[in-house]
């Protein structure tokens, strides 16, 4: 009994590491201004709308962004600018990795 709940562990933390996105589809950024979650929504909503973005994940305190996209596409800094922008943020720079 004890071998079987322990392969069905197992199983569930492969199958929920397989879930989490891919280090190589993660383009991260930092941005200034963002004060609270709703800030950090505004940001989230309008990156999404970009056809390639899967999840976007946002640290308001640190105003770093880590932008997850399909099938390992990277989003370019001019993107990431102008939604940034349009979102009533500055862009400062790309991250070199994603740190969420």
């Amino acid at each position: 009994m004890k071998h079987l709940i322990l392969g069905f562990a197992l199983f569930a933390l492969s199958a929920c590491a397989s879930l989490q996105p891919s280090p190589a589809s993660c383009t991260s950024a930092k941005v200034d201004g963002m004060s609270c979650e709703a800030c950090a929504m505004a940001i989230t909503q309008n990156l999404k709308k970009l056809p390639s973005v899967k999840d976007v994940k946002i640290d308001v305190t640190t105003g770093n962004i880590d932008i997850y996209s399909n099938d390992n596409i990277s989003i370019s800094s001019e993107s990431i600018k102008s939604i940034v922008d349009k979102s009533g943020f500055k862009f400062v720079s790309l991250n070199p990795k994603c740190s969420l």
